[in-house]
């Protein structure tokens, strides 16, 4: 908790990431993709985690369709996203819960005049039923959704987009996220970072623990040091 104390003193913004971060998703999105291979008659593999779904994480949705289409499903990129749409919009729209403690640190931030922003591949039209089952309609200030931008989270501009929305420097911001590889891109422009634990990424959490400037379970408690 102390450096988590120290990375948020003084800061003006806090960033997070959507899915597997403010929200436990990650699950739901694993049985949606194994609905999706099952549909075209391709195997589960046995390491799916590591081979499908860790990597499509910081993906963009049509770059997401292409490397379902790469991976031997058919059809074009416009199917697999409506695919992806079908099976996926009533699950945020009623289902996907925020982590523990997520919706009283981002209140709590507000409440003490910190921004707060969204940097998520996970749509706007996921995105906005959710937060409003969770009681949390118009709380973040900004919102990039990778799609929109046509930017993946692995690019440092992304960040610097959202850097420049709220005219602040890098070294003023909190970046938080579940993907180690969103996590050493926004530690590239000088962003401090917190790794927040998602159980669908426990293999590189080891590394999450090395690289972030911070790292936490969830966001319990978190309110009590701002």
């Amino acid at each position: 908790m102390d450096a988590i104390s120290r990375i948020l003193k003084d800061k003006k913004v806090v960033l997070f990431d959507f899915d597997g971060t403010l929200v436990d998703s990650m699950g739901m999105w694993g049985e949606v993709d194994k609905a999706i291979l099952r549909s075209h008659g391709l195997p589960i593999p046995d390491n799916f985690t590591e081979e499908f779904m860790f990597p499509m994480i910081p993906l963009t949705e049509e770059e997401t369709a292409q490397f379902f289409l790469d991976y031997g499903c058919k059809g074009t990129v416009q199917t697999i996203l409506d695919q992806i749409e079908q099976l996926s919009q009533e699950q945020y729209e009623q289902h996907i819960e925020t982590k523990p403690g997520a919706v009283d640190f981002v209140r709590t931030l507000r409440e003490h005049g910190v921004k707060v922003g969204l940097v998520t591949a996970a749509t706007i039209g996921r995105i906005l039923p959710c937060l409003a089952r969770n009681g949390m309609t118009g709380w973040f200030h900004f919102i990039i959704n990778c799609d929109h931008v046509g930017l993946p989270k692995t690019d440092p501009a992304i960040y610097r987009m959202a850097l420049e929305h709220f005219g602040v420097k890098a070294e003023e911001a909190v970046f938080f996220d579940d993907n180690l590889t969103a996590i050493r891109t926004a530690k590239s422009l000088g962003i401090a970072t917190v790794g927040v634990y998602d159980a669908h990424a426990d293999n590189t959490w080891s590394e999450m623990q090395s690289e972030a400037d911070a790292t936490v379970k969830d966001f319990t408690g978190l309110c009590d040091i701002i």
